[in-house]
């Protein structure tokens, strides 16, 4: 009998890494939800009182990024690249 696992699109597991001027974040991506793994910028987000909750608001630059290269709406402003 042989055994083989076949994925599904929505099933994909993807690790992408963004990288901006000053801050880095890796990220798996598990069909269309990030799952965060390391983030420079959440220091930043916890002082200026955006990120209140464990999760990455939809507007963070590396989430927009994320979705922009996942979907090939347009081309992501950060430096966006799959490990």
């Amino acid at each position: 009998m042989i055994m083989s696992t076949v994925f599904d699109t929505a099933d994909e597991v993807r690790n992408l890494i963004v990288k901006s001027k000053r801050s880095t974040a890796v990220v798996e991506v598990v069909g269309t939800t990030i799952l965060k793994i390391h983030c420079d910028n959440r220091p930043k987000c916890k002082l200026l009182g955006i990120k209140k909750t464990e999760d990455c608001p939809k507007y963070c630059e590396f989430v927009i990024a994320i979705r922009d290269y996942l979907k090939n709406i347009r081309p992501p402003k950060l430096k966006v690249v799959e490990v």
